[in-house]
């Protein structure tokens, strides 16, 4: 538990984990339990290394729980169902009207394009894409291209995702100072991670081109050949005939 002197706190682990873990559908196979459980942690660490008050802590760690519980209804406005669940949440426990409003701006600002508004906001929303920093971007990346191919029901190119990657990673920018000096790097080098796998999957598109276009000339010529073969057969006398001819023959000469 990331803070036993809330109780509020604790309450929203069990509650979130148990939505999390048994009501989001095995094709999420990033916006899940693991992944929530990382945010959470990382809001907690950026809160502590910015000296962000308790009572402030809580909010930013009460969002972060909730931040993807939408995803227990569907996809969809998956932000909006995650800041209502949150609301019902903390009303039920008569939690104050400010800070439930600031939980559900926080929940809010993680929606693409991200737009925080204030600090835990901001905190939040770097917690939740801090992975972008991270040593196993390439593959967080490709849970989320596995989940997005499930959910959708079709299959994503990788050479396209990973030109959606490069893209993103090159116009994300942190909003923490935090995380601005300890992922900036991080992503730099997943930059350079994405443009090599780039680099591999062109080159392996190339190669299959080239073996296609291989195939499709084996394929011609081996039809070319039976064709031929078949022309040759239709010239050649029958195996009948050629029977019919020697016995004819035979009673001729006899």
């Amino acid at each position: 538990m990331m803070d036993k002197e809330s109780p509020i706190l604790e309450e929203a682990e069990e509650f979130a984990s148990k939505i999390l873990k048994n009501e989001v559908s095995e094709k999420m196979t990033y916006h899940n339990y693991d992944h929530t459980r990382q945010v959470v942690n990382m809001a907690a660490k950026i809160s502590s290394e910015m000296a962000i008050a308790p009572h402030e802590r809580e909010i930013v760690l009460l969002a972060a729980w909730f931040h993807d519980l939408g995803y227990s209804k569907g996809g969809v406005r998956h932000e909006e169902e995650s800041k209502n669940m949150a609301i019902k949440f903390l009303e039920e426990r008569n939690y104050a009207r400010e800070k439930i409003e600031r939980v559900a701006n926080c929940i809010m600002a993680t929606q693409m394009p991200q737009d925080p508004k204030d600090q835990l906001s901001q905190i939040l929303c770097d917690s939740d894409l801090a992975h972008l920093g991270s040593d196993d971007y390439l593959y967080k990346s490709e849970l989320l291209r596995e989940e997005i191919q499930m959910v959708k029901g079709q299959k994503l190119d990788k050479l396209a995702w990973l030109s959606i990657n490069k893209a993103f990673l090159e116009g994300h920018c942190f909003f923490t100072e935090y995380a601005k000096s300890f992922f900036s790097k991080g992503i730099t080098d997943n930059l350079r991670l994405v443009e090599s796998e780039i680099q591999k999957a062109y080159n392996t598109t190339e190669r299959e081109k080239e073996l296609l276009s291989e195939i499709a000339l084996l394929k011609k010529q081996l039809n070319e050949t039976k064709y031929k073969q078949k022309k040759q057969r239709a010239k050649k006398p029958t195996r009948g005939i050629e029977t019919m001819f020697r016995l004819t023959s035979k009673n001729h000469i006899d």
